[in-house]
């Protein structure tokens, strides 16, 4: 997404409450007790949609904080990963749990089901990383 903003947006929730949506479809102002009350939101209603993370992240590009622009991108990319398959990323990425061919396996995998190269990149570096370390599992 290429989406520019000014610092003048932030924050998204106040200056944009009309376009930002949940990721399934309500918006913003939806979200409030009274519908909670009313039983017509669930849980689900409450996740955030990779395109606001991806606004989020324009935003932060343009105020200057690209690191975090950088980790809302790869959140944006996660948010339709299901959770346990994020619980089991997490746990490959820990230091000794895996091989370097399996990290390069698993960024490869992020690309080509999840359209995920920032967390790919994220995934190759850590393997690098801890190939110079000493940090990987020896063979699984």
């Amino acid at each position: 997404m290429s989406e520019t903003l000014s610092k003048d947006a932030y924050p998204l929730g106040e200056n944009s409450c009309d376009s930002i949506r949940g990721r399934s479809g309500k918006a913003l102002s939806d979200l409030t007790l009274e519908n909670v009350r009313a039983g017509t939101l669930s849980a689900a209603d409450f996740c955030i949609s990779s395109e606001t993370l991806h606004r989020q992240a324009a935003l932060s590009a343009a105020s200057g904080y690209e690191e975090l622009a950088s980790n809302l991108r790869r959140a944006a990319e996660l948010v339709n990963v299901p959770d346990e398959e994020l619980l089991d990323i997490y746990d490959a990425l820990r230091p000794g749990r895996k091989t370097f061919e399996a990290l390069i396996d698993l960024a490869n995998y992020m690309i080509t089901e999840y359209d995920a190269p920032e967390t790919a990149q994220l995934i190759r570096d850590t393997a690098d990383n801890y190939q110079a370390s000493g940090r990987l599992l020896a063979s699984e």
